[in-house]
């Protein structure tokens, strides 16, 4: 029997507070992609938490995890477009650039260029342009002569330097039949330079 004087028992009251993460997730959305990644997992958590708990935050959450999405897109196309923006292409390459790696072939469309004050696998010490043949060996033939005669740019204890790799590159189409040739040195695979070494 019950006691009339009592209140009849009611269901346990929801939690009303604000949720933390829910709060940090919109906070931390606007910096850069870490923010942006971390927005995310924090409004996630705070999604189940809010629903589990019956808390205050699920529009915070929300706009948490859409500005993180949005942050972590921008990050990523701001970047695309500084990669994008370091490269040189084959027509813009000049005498005396350097190339932060060996190239995997011979033939060259784009690639990146740094200071020479910077390590360095390559520098280009001539670029020239040959006959083009059908047959490669012609042209292989023609690029090496121009290139031992660029070595003239070259500082001496670089001519005279038997470490040094002396390699080239070509353009892959010919423009009015020729094709032009990037002379290039270096002291192979696994060393970097920091200085230019032409005259």
């Amino acid at each position: 029997m019950t006691d009339p004087e009592l209140p009849a028992a009611t269901p346990e009251r929801a939690d009303r507070s604000w949720n933390v993460l829910a709060i940090a997730s919109a906070v931390v959305a606007s910096c850069a992609a870490p923010g942006g990644i971390a927005a995310l997992i924090m409004g996630g958590m705070a999604l189940r938490q809010i629903a589990r708990r019956t808390q205050r935050g699920q529009f915070l959450a929300i706009m948490g995890i859409l500005l993180g999405l949005a942050s972590i897109t921008l990050s990523l196309g701001a970047a695309a477009v500084w990669v994008s923006d370091r490269g040189t292409s084959a027509a813009e390459l000049r005498q005396g650039d350097c190339l932060p790696e060996m190239p995997g072939i011979l033939s060259v469309t784009e690639f990146q260029v740094v200071p020479c004050t910077e390590l360095h696998a390559l520098q280009v010490y001539a670029v020239a342009q040959v006959q083009d043949s059908a047959e490669e060996a012609v042209v292989a033939s023609r690029a090496e002569v121009e290139c031992a005669v660029g070595r003239e740019n070259l500082t001496v204890s670089a001519r005279l330097d038997p470490a040094m790799t002396y390699m080239y590159m070509r353009t892959e189409t010919a423009e009015n039949g020729q094709i032009t040739v990037y002379c290039l040195v270096g002291l192979g695979r696994w060393r970097k330079m920091t200085e230019s070494i032409m005259k």
